[in-house]
């Protein structure tokens, strides 16, 4: 087959010349020529583009998409074009809908012993559980913010995403736990509206509000711009609202320090937690649930945080809290967690 080809195109070498070329012709189009690709009248008229282009001043290489894209048309049985094929520009960075969609979540497993004479059947519950947690952001606009989560855990309880590992075979429930927009007017006040975490916009402490608590609602809010951070956390409580026995047992303290951190891996963080709650000193329903004693609390908290492989960390904790007022058990609760954030 080679000794064919090469053959026709000896063979077709002398018309090829016959036909005026100025210059010899490109071995590219005699073999398409051989081939029966292009015509010899077409072959011509690129073979005298090709040379007019390299005889002027402003020809480069820029140019080469050009011929080719004549070879493509010439191909095809199509000379007449004489426009360079357009180039296919990249998607600017920018106008690419997934630059505007954050993912994220976390997922927790945990082993929790709870020691409490009077409590369960023998004063010690063991249990195994965890936490998914699976959201999304996106920017709809400069200004304009949609966000979105699901959790596991009952949806009727406000204060535990945590699912235990019981029920057998049985699926467990997973439900949407925030949906909100937020309009952010300027870099000192937006506004949302829709179910949102609210930890991060009114919440002081987790005595206060536990960290699963989630609110639905309308809010405007405006900002005041602070820089670094803090190690120490002091915060005291005063119902004002409180009447009659209840004016003496509506006050209540909190009080942390940490040290350390976890975010990388073998990073060390040690914390300590101080709660003091009356019992008329906060709104119990949406308290931190760990403590178990709602807003009549005496107790403390120690955690001990490693960082893990990438975004993930080791968690011990300790709570050992009683009543404030009342008689009642010392209740002692460990939890070892491993979270993972992806």
């Amino acid at each position: 087959m080679r000794k064919s080809v090469f053959g026709m195109v000896i063979t077709l070498t002398p018309s090829l010349v016959s036909l005026g070329f100025a210059e010899p012709i490109d071995p590219l189009l005699k073999l398409l020529v051989a081939k029966g690709v292009i015509s010899l009248d077409e072959a011509a008229v690129l073979q005298e583009e090709y040379d007019q282009m390299k005889k002027s001043p402003a020809s480069d290489t820029a140019e080469t998409p050009a011929v080719t894209a004549r070879v493509q048309d010439a191909g095809q049985g199509s000379v007449s074009s004489t426009a360079a094929a357009p180039a296919v520009a990249p998607v600017p960075e920018k106008t690419r809908w997934s630059n505007h969609i954050k993912l994220g979540g976390d997922f927790r497993l945990r082993a929790e012993n709870t020691h409490e004479k009077g409590a369960f059947d023998d004063g010690d519950r063991l249990r195994f559980r965890y936490r998914l947690r699976l959201g999304l952001e996106a920017g709809i606009s400069e200004h304009l913010r949609f966000s979105m989560q699901m959790r596991s855990g009952n949806p009727d309880n406000p204060v535990s995403d945590n699912q235990s590992f019981d029920g057998g075979l049985n699926k467990k429930q997973f439900s949407i736990a925030q949906a909100n927009l937020q309009w952010k007017a300027s870099s000192s006040f937006d506004f949302w509206a829709g179910k949102k975490n609210p930890k991060k916009d009114w919440v002081v402490s987790d005595m206060e509000w536990d960290s699963d608590v989630v609110a639905e609602g309308v809010m405007a809010r405006g900002h005041l711009k602070s820089s670094g951070g803090a190690s120490l956390d002091l915060v005291a409580y005063q119902n004002f609202g409180a009447r009659g026995a209840g004016e003496d047992a509506d006050t209540a303290y909190f009080g942390r320090i940490s040290v350390g951190g976890h975010t990388h891996p073998k990073e060390l963080q040690l914390r300590y937690t101080y709660y003091y709650s009356e019992a008329d000193a906060l709104f119990y329903a949406y308290t931190q649930s760990d403590t178990r004693r709602s807003s009549n609390l005496k107790g403390h908290r120690f955690d001990l945080r490693l960082g893990g492989p990438k975004k993930s960390y080791f968690s011990l904790n300790w709570y050992n809290t009683r009543k404030q007022q009342g008689e009642s058990e010392t209740m002692n609760r460990f939890q070892l967690d491993y979270v993972v954030k992806f």
